[in-house]
């Protein structure tokens, strides 16, 4: 649920493995060389938004970024892994539409 940008973050966050991502790299992830001016608190707004739907154990915030911390039968990592880099070869291709689209699958 929520936006395309708030289920582009999990999908950046998923694609992680459990490693942190500085807010610098979900920003690059979710809008690449054009963010908009206040991506910083939108990164913290979809962050907050998705640490109340997974809960706060789940989604941690750590080193000046965010984690998921979640067992393989709460997150199905490699499905979301294959849809990001779909996703990743439409938004390289300049389809970033589609690329939306296929992160929102």
């Amino acid at each position: 649920t929520g936006s395309p940008q708030q289920r582009a973050l999990l999908a950046a966050l998923l694609l992680r493995g459990g490693r942190t991502a500085t807010a610098a790299e979900l920003i690059d992830a979710l809008w690449g060389e054009d963010p908009p001016s206040q991506a910083l608190a939108a990164v913290r707004t979809y962050a907050s938004r998705l640490r109340k739907a997974l809960g706060p154990e789940v989604l941690v915030s750590e080193s000046g970024g965010y984690a998921l911390r979640a067992s393989a039968a709460v997150l199905d990592l490699t499905a979301a892994q294959e849809l990001a880099a779909g996703a990743e070869k439409l938004r390289a291709g300049g389809d970033r539409a589609a690329a939306r689209a296929r992160l929102a699958e």
